[in-house]
Protein backbone atom coordinates (compact mmCIF):
# COMPACT_ATOMS: atom_id res chain seq x y z
CA UNK A 1 0.00 0.00 0.00
CA UNK A 2 0.70 3.67 -0.39
CA UNK A 3 1.72 3.47 -4.21
CA UNK A 4 0.59 6.76 -4.47
CA UNK A 5 -3.07 7.95 -6.12
CA UNK A 6 -1.60 7.86 -9.94
CA UNK A 7 1.39 6.01 -11.25
CA UNK A 8 3.78 9.60 -12.29
CA UNK A 9 7.09 8.46 -12.46
CA UNK A 10 6.30 5.21 -10.59
CA UNK A 11 7.37 1.84 -11.33
CA UNK A 12 6.29 -1.70 -11.15
CA UNK A 13 9.69 -3.88 -12.09
CA UNK A 14 9.44 -7.68 -12.87
CA UNK A 15 12.43 -10.86 -12.57
CA UNK A 16 15.09 -9.85 -14.74
CA UNK A 17 14.66 -6.27 -14.14
CA UNK A 18 11.58 -6.34 -16.83
CA UNK A 19 8.92 -4.05 -16.76
CA UNK A 20 5.21 -4.58 -17.42
CA UNK A 21 3.43 -4.74 -20.93
CA UNK A 22 1.25 -2.32 -19.86
CA UNK A 23 0.30 -0.49 -16.27
CA UNK A 24 -4.06 -0.69 -16.61
CA UNK A 25 -5.27 0.39 -13.52
CA UNK A 26 -2.81 2.76 -10.88
CA UNK A 27 -4.37 3.70 -6.84
CA UNK A 28 -2.78 4.29 -3.51
CA UNK A 29 -3.80 0.52 -2.93
CA UNK A 30 -3.73 -1.43 -5.73
CA UNK A 31 -1.96 -1.77 -9.18
CA UNK A 32 -3.00 -3.67 -12.25
CA UNK A 33 -1.06 -4.35 -14.93
CA UNK A 34 0.11 -7.31 -17.58
CA UNK A 35 3.31 -9.18 -17.14
CA UNK A 36 6.00 -8.86 -19.90
CA UNK A 37 5.73 -11.95 -21.70
CA UNK A 38 8.64 -14.09 -20.77
CA UNK A 39 8.39 -13.28 -17.03
CA UNK A 40 8.50 -16.77 -15.24
CA UNK A 41 8.98 -16.67 -11.77
CA UNK A 42 10.70 -14.40 -8.82
CA UNK A 43 10.13 -10.80 -7.14
CA UNK A 44 7.66 -8.54 -8.61
CA UNK A 45 8.59 -4.50 -6.63
CA UNK A 46 7.00 -1.15 -6.61
CA UNK A 47 9.34 2.02 -7.00
CA UNK A 48 8.07 5.20 -6.01
CA UNK A 49 9.35 8.65 -5.04
CA UNK A 50 9.40 6.89 -1.43
CA UNK A 51 11.50 4.22 -2.30
CA UNK A 52 11.17 0.16 -3.03
CA UNK A 53 8.61 -1.96 -2.28
CA UNK A 54 9.38 -5.86 -0.89
CA UNK A 55 9.68 -8.04 -3.24
CA UNK A 56 6.15 -9.67 -3.61
CA UNK A 57 6.70 -13.10 -5.07
CA UNK A 58 5.51 -15.05 -8.76
CA UNK A 59 5.17 -17.83 -10.55
CA UNK A 60 4.39 -18.51 -13.76
CA UNK A 61 5.80 -21.88 -14.08
CA UNK A 62 3.80 -24.36 -16.22
CA UNK A 63 4.69 -28.06 -15.99
CA UNK A 64 3.82 -29.82 -19.85
CA UNK A 65 1.21 -32.40 -19.62
CA UNK A 66 0.77 -33.59 -22.87
CA UNK A 67 3.00 -33.13 -26.11
CA UNK A 68 2.35 -34.36 -29.64
CA UNK A 69 4.68 -33.29 -32.57
CA UNK A 70 1.46 -32.64 -35.22
CA UNK A 71 3.84 -31.71 -38.03
CA UNK A 72 5.04 -35.10 -38.43
CA UNK A 73 2.08 -36.64 -39.38
CA UNK A 74 0.07 -33.89 -40.85
CA UNK A 75 3.14 -33.29 -43.11
CA UNK A 76 2.23 -29.71 -42.55
CA UNK A 77 4.53 -26.69 -41.66
CA UNK A 78 1.57 -23.75 -40.85
CA UNK A 79 -0.71 -25.57 -38.51
CA UNK A 80 -2.89 -23.05 -36.48
CA UNK A 81 -5.46 -23.31 -34.38
CA UNK A 82 -6.00 -26.07 -31.83
CA UNK A 83 -8.85 -27.84 -30.85
CA UNK A 84 -10.16 -30.79 -28.39
CA UNK A 85 -13.53 -32.40 -28.82
CA UNK A 86 -13.51 -34.77 -25.69
CA UNK A 87 -11.48 -37.63 -27.74
CA UNK A 88 -9.90 -36.23 -30.79
CA UNK A 89 -7.60 -33.18 -31.13
CA UNK A 90 -8.76 -30.52 -34.52
CA UNK A 91 -5.57 -28.75 -36.07
CA UNK A 92 -6.06 -26.03 -38.60
CA UNK A 93 -3.35 -25.32 -41.49
CA UNK A 94 -2.33 -23.20 -44.23
CA UNK A 95 -1.55 -26.47 -46.55
CA UNK A 96 2.24 -25.66 -46.00
CA UNK A 97 1.41 -22.44 -47.98
CA UNK A 98 -0.59 -23.40 -50.87
CA UNK A 99 -4.36 -24.31 -51.58
CA UNK A 100 -6.05 -25.88 -49.96
CA UNK A 101 -6.01 -24.98 -46.47
CA UNK A 102 -6.58 -27.80 -44.09
CA UNK A 103 -8.31 -29.13 -41.29
CA UNK A 104 -6.89 -32.15 -39.54
CA UNK A 105 -8.31 -34.86 -37.12
CA UNK A 106 -5.47 -36.53 -34.74
CA UNK A 107 -6.14 -39.02 -31.87
CA UNK A 108 -5.05 -38.62 -28.61
CA UNK A 109 -1.70 -40.23 -29.44
CA UNK A 110 -1.27 -37.63 -32.02
CA UNK A 111 -1.68 -39.91 -34.86
CA UNK A 112 -3.36 -39.05 -37.99
CA UNK A 113 -7.03 -40.16 -38.48
CA UNK A 114 -8.78 -37.91 -41.47
CA UNK A 115 -7.80 -34.82 -43.46
CA UNK A 116 -10.43 -32.14 -44.90
CA UNK A 117 -9.78 -29.39 -47.50
CA UNK A 118 -11.19 -26.39 -45.97
CA UNK A 119 -13.61 -24.00 -48.05
CA UNK A 120 -11.32 -20.81 -47.51
CA UNK A 121 -9.06 -19.11 -50.04
CA UNK A 122 -6.98 -16.80 -47.93
CA UNK A 123 -3.52 -17.55 -47.56
CA UNK A 124 -4.01 -18.83 -43.91
CA UNK A 125 -7.39 -20.02 -44.08
CA UNK A 126 -9.41 -20.72 -40.20
CA UNK A 127 -6.57 -19.19 -37.81
CA UNK A 128 -7.92 -20.88 -34.65
CA UNK A 129 -10.66 -23.41 -33.71
CA UNK A 130 -13.12 -23.65 -30.84
CA UNK A 131 -15.84 -26.11 -30.04
CA UNK A 132 -19.30 -25.84 -28.39
CA UNK A 133 -19.81 -29.33 -27.76
CA UNK A 134 -21.55 -30.41 -30.60
CA UNK A 135 -19.52 -27.99 -33.91
CA UNK A 136 -16.61 -26.93 -34.45
CA UNK A 137 -15.77 -23.09 -35.05
CA UNK A 138 -13.12 -21.29 -37.22
CA UNK A 139 -12.83 -18.05 -38.86
CA UNK A 140 -10.69 -16.69 -41.86
CA UNK A 141 -12.95 -13.26 -41.95
CA UNK A 142 -15.76 -11.80 -40.47
CA UNK A 143 -17.32 -14.95 -40.73
CA UNK A 144 -16.98 -17.72 -37.97
CA UNK A 145 -17.87 -20.73 -40.27
CA UNK A 146 -19.41 -24.05 -38.08
CA UNK A 147 -17.87 -26.89 -38.72
CA UNK A 148 -19.47 -30.60 -38.50
CA UNK A 149 -16.76 -33.04 -36.98
CA UNK A 150 -18.54 -36.51 -38.34
CA UNK A 151 -17.70 -34.63 -42.29
CA UNK A 152 -15.13 -31.92 -41.31
CA UNK A 153 -17.60 -29.78 -43.60
CA UNK A 154 -19.06 -26.63 -42.86
CA UNK A 155 -22.63 -26.95 -42.15
CA UNK A 156 -23.76 -23.05 -43.53
CA UNK A 157 -24.22 -21.91 -40.28
CA UNK A 158 -21.79 -18.98 -39.20
CA UNK A 159 -21.66 -15.69 -36.99
CA UNK A 160 -20.98 -12.78 -38.27
CA UNK A 161 -17.85 -11.49 -35.85
CA UNK A 162 -16.43 -8.19 -35.03
CA UNK A 163 -13.02 -8.62 -36.51
CA UNK A 164 -11.41 -9.74 -39.92
CA UNK A 165 -10.60 -12.03 -39.33
CA UNK A 166 -11.77 -13.57 -36.10
CA UNK A 167 -8.03 -14.68 -35.43
CA UNK A 168 -8.96 -16.15 -31.86
CA UNK A 169 -11.75 -18.09 -31.03
CA UNK A 170 -13.28 -19.74 -27.35
CA UNK A 171 -16.48 -20.80 -26.66
CA UNK A 172 -17.83 -20.28 -23.23
CA UNK A 173 -20.43 -23.35 -22.50
CA UNK A 174 -22.42 -21.45 -19.21
CA UNK A 175 -23.07 -18.42 -21.48
CA UNK A 176 -23.26 -19.93 -25.14
CA UNK A 177 -20.65 -17.21 -26.03
CA UNK A 178 -17.85 -16.78 -28.32
CA UNK A 179 -14.96 -14.89 -27.46
CA UNK A 180 -12.39 -13.38 -30.28
CA UNK A 181 -9.44 -11.08 -30.55
CA UNK A 182 -6.32 -10.76 -32.81
CA UNK A 183 -3.19 -8.57 -33.59
CA UNK A 184 -3.69 -5.41 -31.15
CA UNK A 185 -7.12 -5.51 -31.11
CA UNK A 186 -9.45 -5.01 -28.16
CA UNK A 187 -11.28 -8.53 -27.30
CA UNK A 188 -14.66 -9.57 -28.16
CA UNK A 189 -17.61 -11.51 -26.44
CA UNK A 190 -20.20 -11.71 -28.48
CA UNK A 191 -23.55 -14.02 -28.81
CA UNK A 192 -24.55 -16.65 -31.63
CA UNK A 193 -25.82 -13.47 -33.32
CA UNK A 194 -22.77 -11.39 -33.18
CA UNK A 195 -23.76 -8.88 -30.61
CA UNK A 196 -21.34 -7.82 -28.75
CA UNK A 197 -21.74 -8.72 -25.23
CA UNK A 198 -18.47 -7.23 -23.68
CA UNK A 199 -15.94 -5.29 -25.01
CA UNK A 200 -12.27 -5.22 -23.26
CA UNK A 201 -9.18 -3.06 -24.54
CA UNK A 202 -5.87 -4.93 -25.24
CA UNK A 203 -2.65 -4.13 -26.91
CA UNK A 204 -1.29 -7.29 -27.28
CA UNK A 205 -1.19 -9.78 -30.44
CA UNK A 206 -3.41 -12.91 -29.81
CA UNK A 207 -3.52 -15.77 -32.09
CA UNK A 208 -5.66 -18.06 -30.31
CA UNK A 209 -7.46 -18.30 -27.08
CA UNK A 210 -9.08 -21.53 -25.16
CA UNK A 211 -11.54 -21.36 -22.50
CA UNK A 212 -10.64 -22.35 -18.82
CA UNK A 213 -13.55 -23.69 -16.88
CA UNK A 214 -11.26 -25.65 -14.33
CA UNK A 215 -8.80 -23.21 -12.88
CA UNK A 216 -10.61 -20.60 -10.15
CA UNK A 217 -11.07 -17.06 -12.23
CA UNK A 218 -10.91 -18.30 -15.19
Amino acid sequence: YGFGASQGSSIVTFPEGLNPASVTSWSNTRIECMAPKRVAKGYVTVTTAAGTSNGFPINFDWTVVLEHDVQTPTNEIQNLGVEFDGSHFWISGAGSGSNPNKLYKLDTNGNLVAAYDQPTSSSWGWRDLCWDGTYLYGSDSTMIQQINPATGTVTGTSITGPLNPNRALAYDPVTDHFWTGGFGTDIYEINRSGTVINQYSNANGIYGMAWDDHTTGG
